[in-house]
């Protein structure tokens, strides 16, 4: 097994492309220690199970409400939702089955649009779900609340396509 392994390393594109990937890796993971600034992350530790089965499947970025919480949740949700809709809008369908390379580069356009709309909307739930503390929500983001919002909406929006930029 350890001959399979180094002849794995022998090859050097193989062996930069793993380097790569375990460098990507490293960034993201980074990334996700990294807390968005002006946010109380004392209240959302102890929440309850629904926060801790999020922060469970975001790779722990949630906890910490860190830049990267999102992650690639809105790229793929784009991606099942351009997907369905190429095959119901006959233009779209064209481009997918006719439409060669140019075709393939627009959808992607397209699906990294939906995602850039849907990490704004998932931003703001998150911003809004865990801004006020009013009994039913954590209050963990301090200063005014408009520009805090919107800096915590801004921060997850940009992490989300640094993400998808990866």
């Amino acid at each position: 097994m350890f001959a399979a392994v180094s002849s794995i390393f022998k090859n050097k594109e193989v062996r930069n492309r793993i380097l790569f990937t375990l460098g990507m890796l490293f960034i993201f993971r980074l990334g996700a220690q990294i807390p968005a600034p002006n946010v109380d992350v004392t209240n959302l530790g102890e929440s309850n199970n629904l926060i801790a089965m999020m922060n469970l499947l975001g790779g722990g970025a949630l906890d910490k409400m860190s830049v990267l919480a999102l992650g690639v949740s809105p790229y793929i949700t784009s991606s099942i939702i351009i997907q369905l809709l190429s095959a119901v809008i006959p233009s779209w369908q064209r481009l997918a089955k006719e439409g060669g390379a140019d075709g393939r580069k627009k959808l992607s356009r397209y699906t990294k649009i939906a995602a850039l709309i849907l990490a704004v909307a998932q931003a703001i739930g998150i911003a809004v779900g865990f801004g006020t503390a009013d009994g039913t929500n954590l209050g963990i983001f301090g200063g005014s609340k408009f520009v805090c919002y919107a800096f915590i909406v801004l921060m997850l929006v940009a992490g989300a396509m640094f993400t998808v930029w990866l």
